[in-house]
């Protein structure tokens, strides 16, 4: 049979565990995390390339995330993309079709810009982009590498406001892939 003192010390020890485990995710441990910042991304774009009577636009926004390095930073995005799709049937008229996609693009990018407050950066990654609107037997995810600039203004207290410009490659298997030019505008808190 254990001691009185070897059942206080085993409770002592779980009670002790317990409490450094409950308080480890208040949110004020959070905010000693300055290296992780979350936020929303919108933007607009063009198709570039392609088939000759095809042009696209897009229309983008949605949630993203940033891992701050010393000198580099590592984003991941979740973006609802409208693109909307217009061909020139020449004597026809013109067709035209709305596309809802769900663009995940993972980009790194090294910053270039020695100024405090202000970053500039660049870099490049890969996307995964899903087409919700396939239907069965349609290919409904693509793939892109994302080649980004990045201007950042941070904010002390407020956080990070900042633009990109980015250019999608597109990485699909066809004669003609389009490419996109995407202008983005962004907040992280």
């Amino acid at each position: 049979m254990r001691s009185l003192t070897q059942r206080l010390t085993s409770h002592l020890s779980a009670l002790t565990l317990t409490a450094l485990t409950a308080l480890s995710f208040t949110p004020h441990t959070a905010q000693a995390l300055p290296l992780i910042n979350t936020g929303l991304k919108a933007g607009v774009g063009m198709g570039l390339g392609g088939p000759d009577p095809v042009s696209a636009s897009y229309m983008a926004f949605g949630p993203s995330a940033r891992l701050d390095l010393i000198v580099a930073h590592v984003e991941l995005s979740a973006l609802y993309m409208k693109q909307n799709l217009e061909a020139d049937l020449g004597s026809f008229g013109k067709a035209e079709t709305d596309l809802n996609l769900v663009s995940i693009p993972l980009i790194a990018r090294v910053d270039i810009s020695p100024v405090p407050g202000f970053k500039l950066s660049l870099g490049g990654g890969l996307g995964i982009r899903y087409n919700l609107d396939a239907e069965d037997g349609q290919e409904s995810t693509s793939e892109f590498v994302p080649v980004s600039v990045c201007a950042d203004v941070s904010m002390p207290l407020i956080g990070t406001v900042g633009a990109e410009a980015r250019f999608n490659y597109n990485l699909a298997d066809v004669d003609e892939p389009m490419h996109e030019g995407l202008l983005f505008v962004h907040a992280y808190f």
